[in-house]
C-alpha cells in the first residue's frame, strides 16, 4: 500500500482513510490515461508496418518460444530485453508484428497511466495529469516512422517511469518500504536488460531520492 508524499495541504487530508482515498483517486485516474493513451497509440500504429530491427526482433522471438538460446542459438548484440518483449507478444491476438505492435501500445499506455499517477502526487490539485498522453505517447509517435516503434529506447521509458512513481510515493510500513526497494532493484534490472548504458539512470533516481530524505 502506497501513501503520498507529505504536500504543503497534509493536514488537509490526515488520516488513514482520506489518504486511501487519495490513493485511491490517483490510481483510478492514472488507469483511465492509461485506457485512453494505449487506445490512441494503437490507433496511431495501426498502418505502421515493420522496419527491418522490428523484423528481425519478430523472427528471434519466434525462435526463442520454439527453444531457441539467446546468444548461443542466436546472436546478436543488443541485451535480451527487447527479445523477451516481442517473446511476450506472442501471447496477444494477431501474430508477429501485429502482436508487437499492440504490446508496444499497451507498454506506451502504461507508461502514460505512471507518470500521469506520478503528476498527481507531486502536483496536486493541478491539470498537469491531464497533458501526459500529450507528452508521452504524442510527442512519441510525433517521431515514429518505419523503423522507430517499438525498440529498446522507447520501452525504456516504462520500468523507468514506474521506479520514479515508487521513489517520490512513500509505502506505508516496514514491509511496503522493503518491498518498494525489492521492487526497485527488479524495474533497474529491466532497465538494464533493455539498455545496459540506461543503468545508471534508475541509480540517478535512487540516489537523489536517498539524499532527498536525508
Amino acid at each position: 500500500e502506497l501513501k503520498r508524499v507529505a504536500r504543503p495541504d497534509a493536514a488537509a487530508t490526515t488520516g488513514t482513510a482520506p489518504a486511501r482515498t487519495g490513493i485511491a483517486r490517483d490510481a483510478i485516474a492514472a488507469l483511465s490515461i492509461a485506457v485512453l493513451a494505449a487506445a490512441l497509440a494503437a490507433a496511431a500504429l495501426a498502418p505502421v508496418a515493420a522496419g527491418n530491427d522490428q523484423a528481425l526482433f519478430v523472427y528471434y522471438a519466434e525462435r526463442l518460444r520454439a527453444g531457441a538460446m539467446l546468444y548461443t542459438d542466436l546472436w546478436d548484440n543488443k541485451q535480451p530485453g527487447i527479445f523477451g518483449f516481442y517473446a511476450l507478444a506472442g501471447v496477444l491476438p494477431g501474430d508477429g508484428w501485429p502482436a508487437a505492435r499492440l504490446l508496444f501500445a499497451m507498454w506506451l499506455g502504461a507508461a502514460a497511466g505512471t507518470l500521469a499517477w506520478i503528476a498527481r502526487v507531486v502536483a496536486p490539485g493541478t491539470p498537469a495529469w491531464v497533458v501526459v498522453p500529450v507528452a508521452t505517447v504524442g510527442l512519441t509517435l510525433l517521431r515514429t516512422t518505419i523503423d522507430r516503434p517499438a525498440q529498446v529506447e522507447s520501452l525504456a521509458g516504462l520500468p523507468l517511469s514506474a521506479l520514479l512513481l515508487l521513489v517520490v510515493a512513500e509505502p506505508a510500513g516496514r514491509t511496503g518500504r522493503a518491498l518498494r526497494w525489492i521492487a526497485v532493484g527488479a524495474l533497474t534490472g529491466c532497465v538494464a536488460a533493455l539498455k545496459l548504458v540506461l543503468a545508471p539512470v534508475p541509480a540517478a533516481i535512487v540516489g537523489c531520492a536517498l539524499g532527498w530524505r536525508i
